[in-house]
């Protein structure tokens, strides 16, 4: 028994009849007719590519400049209650690191991170300077200078 379909061109076409319950249930068959799936069908089956793809490890002064950034971020807002806050102190050493890092020729940074590093900096620097009667934020002052004049460098050399 065999039904017919139309379709939106108006042409015909014939439809299966729906299987029978016992069909469908006949000893494990997949379909009507078959009772297995072949090793060769499987080899024909394509690999599928692994969507873990290793990447280069950033070069240190990138690392350094993301986590200048994320530091001098939340050094402002630590500043707005507290100067002698941890982060502060991490950014001085971070500091420290990207200016010897810098000075001793390491590869140079990716093109956005010098700038985004300047940014969070210059953003800590204007609420430092409005604090800095403080002599812990006079101090920051005094280290971050010097960095923003060495990021503006790369920055440059870098266009």
């Amino acid at each position: 028994m065999s039904a017919i379909a139309t379709t939106h061109e108006g042409s015909f076409r014939p439809v299966a009849p729906a299987l029978a319950e016992q069909d469908v249930l006949d000893a494990g068959a997949l379909l009507p007719g078959e009772s297995t799936i072949e090793a060769a069908e499987v080899a024909a089956v394509p690999e599928i590519a692994s969507p873990i793809v290793a990447r280069p490890r950033p070069a240190r002064t990138d690392e350094l400049l993301r986590r200048c950034a994320s530091l001098a971020a939340r050094a402002r807002v630590d500043a707005i209650t507290d100067l002698e806050a941890t982060s502060l102190h991490e950014l001085r050493a971070v500091l420290a690191e990207i200016h010897v890092a810098v000075e001793s020729g390491e590869a140079p940074p990716r093109a956005p991170l010098p700038c985004l590093a300047a940014a969070a900096l210059e953003d800590l620097r204007h609420q430092l300077d409005q604090q800095r009667e403080d002599p812990s934020a006079a101090r920051a002052l005094d280290e971050i200078d010097p960095v923003l004049s060495l990021l503006e460098g790369i920055r440059a050399a870098a266009e």
